[in-house]
């Protein structure tokens, strides 16, 4: 992670992060409190891998083969794991429900 940003999740803890499916853009907000940071391990830089992967059939979908091949040079390396203790999970899903808490 570049420097900078080590020292504004230093200096202010506070952090949220949306997740979205790739296919029907359901998507989540989780908002909470880094609790670390820390070089990723072997399973993070493996589910990364797994994740990709999986990810560029979707892609493919979309925006064909060479879409999913741009999609699948994502740099993934160097890598930091980032530790967020989750307080709250909003519904984040264009629609009706966006911006209603879960949890």
């Amino acid at each position: 992670m570049a420097a900078p940003i080590v020292h504004d999740v230093q200096e202010n803890p506070n952090l949220a992060t949306t997740l979205s499916h790739i296919a029907n853009f359901e998507t989540r907000q989780f908002v909470g409190v880094c609790t670390g940071i820390a070089q990723a391990g072997e399973a993070d830089l493996a589910l990364c891998d797994t994740m990709l992967e999986r990810s560029s059939e979707t892609v493919a979908m979309f925006f064909g083969e060479e879409g999913a091949n741009n999609w699948k040079r994502m740099v993934t390396r160097p890598a930091q794991a980032v530790h967020i203790q989750v307080c709250d999970i909003y519904d984040q899903t264009p629609g009706d429900r966006a911006g209603a808490k879960l949890v």
